[in-house]
Parts: structure tokens; sequence; C-alpha cells
């Protein structure tokens, strides 16, 4: 289906998107999180939901940058 150049260059486009998604999006919920216990709201914050966020920036970074990786493979076709 792809050839190894192809394959070569998705997997470099996919590292290189999925680094900053994740660092821009673990930034922020580091900044809620922080922002929350700044302002005595700390009893909101679980050890569960960090994670749970954590979790959910990890498989939503990972699917967003497959799918950009993905358009710029088709792209270059």
């Amino acid at each position: 289906m792809f050839s190894k150049q192809e394959k070569a260059n998705f997997s470099r486009y996919w590292k290189g998107v999925f680094k900053y998604i994740f660092f821009v999006l673990f930034g922020f919920t580091a900044l809620r999180v922080a922002l929350l216990f700044l302002y005595d709201d700390a009893e909101n914050v679980t050890l569960f939901s960090i994670l749970t966020g954590i979790l959910i920036i990890g498989v939503g970074s990972v699917l967003v940058s497959v799918l950009i990786a993905l358009m710029a493979i088709f792209k270059e076709r």
C-alpha cells in the first residue's frame, strides 16, 4: 500500500507533529491545574482526574498526529 519512502516520511511527520501537539496540550493542562490550586479550587483536582486528562491528551495527540501525517503523505502523491 505504501512504499518504503512513504513509510519513512509518515514516521518523520508523525513524530514531528506529535511532540508539538502533546506538549502544548500538556502545558495547557498543567496551567489549568496550577490555576485551580492557586485560586483554592484544589478540592476539584484528584489524581484520577489528572491521569484521565493525561490519557485523553495522549490519545488525542496520537490521533490528530496520525491524521495530519496521513494527509501530508496523500498530498505528496
